[in-house]
């Protein structure tokens, strides 16, 4: 397994997270794999533990898919902020912000800074998730 340390920023309203952290990453025969690891924010004393479970598909002849699967638990004040959708909602904006960053590296090019995520955009886009889920669980006529 390969070890990394790293460095997350995240900001939820009034709340700016600074995490550090370690990870545990195992790659195996068949281009799956996962990555294990905690990290915390000292200032708000919030604390992140994460796991992934990765796989790398081919496509087609020239492109490949990789599929990622993550669980977290948050705990501090980051968590007390926002229950439920709206970490849900900063989970899934994370995972994405950290997808597009992976995509262009793989291709070649250099990552641009990771936009600040702000906290009514969040709230508008975990509301319309909640209705998308909501309304995809009601019965039809």
């Amino acid at each position: 397994p390969d070890q990394l340390t790293g460095q997350l920023a995240a900001t939820l309203g009034p709340i700016h997270a600074h995490f550090t952290g370690a990870a545990r990453v195992t790659y195996r025969a068949d281009h799956t794999g996962t990555v294990d690891g905690e990290g915390q924010d000292l200032a708000s004393r919030t604390h992140l533990r994460a796991s992934a479970a990765f796989a790398l598909t081919a496509a087609s002849f020239d492109t490949s898919e990789l599929t990622l699967i993550v669980t977290y638990a948050l705990r501090g004040p980051l968590a007390q902020l926002g229950r439920g959708p709206i970490i849900r909602a900063f989970a899934a904006e994370l995972a994405e912000s950290a997808a597009r960053t992976l995509e262009t590296r793989l291709r070649g090019a250099a990552p641009q800074a990771a936009p600040r995520l702000r906290l009514l955009p969040l709230l508008l886009r975990a509301l319309r998730r909640w209705l998308r889920d909501r309304w995809r669980r009601s019965p039809r006529r």
